[in-house]
């Protein structure tokens, strides 16, 4: 609902950047660093996606898997339980970024983890003095400071044995890293320090349509 009306015949990941799809994009970008095997997970107005990768074939493995019902950003991962035997990559479709897959895997598996999420700092600017108190007293006044925070990007590495036991049903993904996290389960944070843009949030994409 976020890029109505652009979306209504068209799902997100199809939305054109300089005449590709944004789909297409993260595609290439995984070809360029060596990957072979990409699986699209569809749902809505799938047959857009199937169509244009028909059309348009490309040096590599390509398979389109399609939701009965929308299992969410993790969920989905269902169709795959029995053609993904290693650690693998996930990526949500409406991404537009230069980040090396092959540089987030590593990192996932020379640190041993279980799960890793892509992160993307976020500075929070508050356009005020912010007083810092001690009771009625005032001990520091700090003009219009910067917060920095970590935001998910979009970008996952799993095991593929988290995959092995999943049910049919509705999961997103931020839900599944909370479960790992009370199963005590090791997942890390990669920093991204690449080019990142949400282009699912419209004042996004139309800024990012008009700088590009």
């Amino acid at each position: 609902l976020r890029l109505r009306p652009l979306t209504k015949n068209c799902p997100k990941p199809m939305l054109k950047i300089k005449g590709k799809p944004i789909l297409e994009w993260i595609i290439l970008n995984a070809k360029k660093q060596g990957f072979k095997n990409i699986f699209i997970i569809t749902n809505y107005l799938s047959h857009v996606i199937e169509n244009y990768f028909k059309k348009n074939k490309f040096k590599f493995n390509i398979k389109i898997l399609k939701e009965n019902s929308y299992y969410g950003t993790f969920g989905g991962i269902y169709l795959l339980k029995k053609k993904i035997n290693n650690d693998f990559v996930l990526t949500n479709g409406d991404i537009i970024s230069d980040i090396k897959f092959d540089d987030i895997l590593e990192f996932h598996k020379n640190s041993l983890a279980d799960a890793t999420m892509a992160v993307q700092p976020y500075y929070n600017e508050i356009p005020f003095g912010v007083v810092k108190t001690d009771g009625s007293t005032i001990k520091d006044i700090i003009e219009k400071p910067s917060q920095k925070s970590y935001v998910n990007a979009g970008v996952y590495v799993f095991k593929s044995k988290f995959i092995k036991n999943l049910k049919k049903e509705h999961l997103d993904v931020t839900d599944f890293f909370k479960k790992l996290v009370k199963r005590k389960k090791k997942i890390t944070a990669f920093a991204l320090h690449e080019n990142w843009n949400d282009i699912g949030i419209k004042e996004n994409f139309d800024e990012y349509i008009q700088t590009k």
